[in-house]
């Protein structure tokens, strides 16, 4: 026999004995081999925050590892899922704004572990698949100690920093005018206030928090900033070894520009009056007066009118004194107007124009129907409204409606555009009057019960705007409680994140703000307000929105009437900083004289008049078409496919 059929019956020998068989092992899995990230410094990059805000939210990021090399700190740059791996002193989340549960939990143990934080504005402030957290707030409230309050987006306010003596005191400008504002946990400290004493910076438990992203470029382009941030990252690890360069290098902005349908119809838009030196730039040179320059400074002073033009958008820089501004881009012509208030204006196509408005009023996320629906309700709105200033047809703020031209554009809402291109609706021979707002609480305002001094409108009267059938009468204070105090599911706008709210006020707080607040609203009648004795709802709309509010001193009683009661808590100023959510509300009243705390229950937010944007939200997710929910928001009006000639 050979030697090798010899060798074959032994193995086969080997594999019929199993006490042969028990003695030979299998080859051990290897263990793979985790790699650590070992920085005292990590940077988290979050692509559901991307996803979310576009491109403008990675160029700030990207601002955030400029300052990390401008200050030539070790760092790494993370994912969520990597957080884990991470060996380090601070974790740093620049408006880090969608988190899933999990990447929350990575963050906690992380702080449990020892790591401080330093978030900044909306961080984790909703989920990644961009809905809200439950209640209302950052899913870090308790590890930054604060929580939401409101938002502020524009001059003055959130336009400068006042520094406490632990950050070396001082007051630091800021660039965007934007910022969340929080509320403070008891045990928390206030690093720095808003020029209006409301808290800016704060240290909690687990780390910093800021209100305003200090990392995006238009801030941390000024050494003022830089300095303040290396202060921040030294207060939460002390023997972090910084070696800050003198300036930080700027990545320019790269905007998506989408092809608008042109209407040929312009509109001259006020962008605001111009305080300060103005940056002009352009991707391949501008021009000024019909002269060519690759960029253009104007100062404030400047006593010639210009007009400055460049394709395929402008961008200017809003510069404040210590080098931080405000960066946006225009379709269109600009047009300088000299004088004692110098007005910037944007002379722009119709169509053009709406593609800065619809994403400056509506999350671009929305449903592709409700944002077409926005579309024809933002077209409406700006014919119905031309003319309402003197030197410009419409402004770029709430007045009229919030314009931030190309710097806000998104793809999915200059679709909505092009896909309504024209579409208006009307009443009579006329555009409608197309009111809007962001969240109505599950029942829309009759326009007469909001501002008094209106007449009433027939396609503004206010109507339930939920799935269900209404069963409160809302006029009823007893029915208004319970509706808001329900789990309203059925409401068309019920996963809004302030479709109820809460607000507490002491009573001393109180009697301040509701002191400024009457100054304002009743003028020369105010005879003051040295005690509060009282405050009491008097008289409700259908809607359950506050119709008069009574508020009792020992000098007088004063009733405020409609939305204005709304802004009695920002002293009378519409639109200000403190005012309430809306006047759907009940009050309610524990404890004892000066130990009185007021509770403002309530829910929606603005004004509740017309189309509630989260409302068509919620009808687009449920199938209705964007006709089907202009009808549900203005009945009575039509649908027409031509934009109207307009009358100069």
């Amino acid at each position: 026999m050979r030697w090798w059929s010899l060798l074959l019956l032994a193995l086969v020998a080997c594999t019929r004995n199993p006490q042969v068989a028990q003695t030979e092992q299998p080859l051990p899995t290897p263990t793979p081999r985790v790699e650590q990230l070992v920085a005292p410094v990590a940077l988290l990059k979050s692509e559901p925050t991307f996803e979310a805000l576009g491109w403008r939210s990675r160029w700030e990021w990207q601002g955030a590892e400029e300052v990390l090399k401008s200050l030539d700190v070790g760092y790494v740059v993370v994912t969520p899922e990597q957080l884990d791996r991470w060996q380090g002193e601070v974790l740093i989340l620049p408006n880090v704004r969608n988190t899933s549960p999990e990447t929350v939990a990575r963050i906690k143990k992380l702080a449990d572990s020892g790591v401080k934080l330093l978030g900044t504005y909306m961080v984790s402030y909703r989920r990644a698949d961009n809905s809200p957290w439950s209640p209302n707030n950052f899913a870090l409230s308790k590890s930054f100690g604060v929580d939401f309050h409101r938002w502020v987006g524009a001059p003055p306010q959130a336009g400068a920093l006042q520094l406490e003596q632990p950050l070396g005191g001082g007051r630091v400008l800021l660039g965007r005018y934007q910022a969340m504002l929080v509320k403070v946990h008891p045990k928390a400290s206030v690093l720095a206030t808003w020029e209006d004493g409301q808290a800016a910076i704060v240290e909690g438990p687990a780390g910093i928090y800021v209100g305003e992203d200090l990392f995006c470029f238009e801030n941390s382009t000024s050494p003022q900033v830089l300095k303040l941030i290396s202060s921040l990252l030294l207060r939460l690890a002390p023997t972090l070894e910084l070696n800050p360069k003198p300036r930080l290098t700027v990545r320019a902005p790269h905007p998506p520009v989408v092809t608008i349908p042109d209407s040929k119809r312009p509109v001259r838009v006020g962008l605001g009056v111009v305080g300060s030196e103005l940056l002009f730039r352009a991707p391949s040179g501008l021009k000024v007066d019909d002269k060519v320059h690759p960029q253009y400074r104007l100062k404030p002073d400047d006593p010639e009118p210009h007009k400055i033009s460049a394709k395929p958008y402008l961008e200017v820089l809003w510069m404040r004194p210590n080098g931080t501004y405000t960066w946006s881009a225009y379709r269109g012509t600009l047009e300088f107007v000299p004088g004692e208030s110098p007005q910037l204006l944007n002379l722009v196509d119709l169509e053009s124009y709406l593609a800065g408005v619809v994403p400056s009023e509506v999350p671009s996320y929305f449903p592709d129907e409700s944002l077409k629906a926005m579309a024809v309700v933002a077209r409406t709105f700006a014919l119905s409204h031309l003319h309402r200033h003197q030197t410009f047809d419409l402004c770029s703020e709430v007045h009229c409606q919030v314009y931030r031209g190309l710097a806000k554009e998104a793809s999915s809402t200059s679709r909505a555009i092009a896909a309504t291109s024209g579409q208006t609706l009307r009443f009579g021979q006329k555009p409608a009057d197309a009111t809007f707002h962001a969240v109505c609480g599950g029942h829309t305002a009759d326009v007469s019960k909001v501002w008094p001094r209106g007449t009433a409108v027939a396609y503004l009267a206010g109507a339930p705007d939920q799935s269900e059938p209404m069963r409160f009468d809302l006029s009823k204070e007893d029915d208004l409680r319970l509706f808001l105090g329900a789990d309203f599911s059925s409401a068309y706008c019920s996963s809004a994140g302030r479709f109820r709210w809460r607000e507490t006020y002491p009573w001393p707080e109180l009697r301040k703000k509701l002191e400024e607040g009457l100054k304002a609203n009743q003028g020369n009648d105010f005879q003051g307000l040295s005690a509060l004795t009282s405050l009491r709802v008097a008289s409700r709309s259908p809607s359950g929105r506050v119709a008069e509010l009574v508020i009792t001193s020992p000098e007088r009683s004063y009733t405020v009437r409609g939305d204005a009661i709304r802004w009695l808590f920002s002293a009378g100023q519409v639109g200000g900083a403190g005012g309430l959510n809306s006047t759907l509300f009940y009050l309610r009243t524990t404890g004892e004289g000066d130990q009185r705390v007021l509770e403002v229950v309530g829910g929606g937010w603005g004004h509740g008049v017309g189309m509630c944007q989260e409302g068509a939200a919620g009808r687009a997710r449920v199938g209705q078409k964007y006709t089907e929910i202009l009808t549900h928001y203005y009945p009575g009006t039509r649908l027409e496919g031509a934009v109207p000639a307009l009358v100069r």
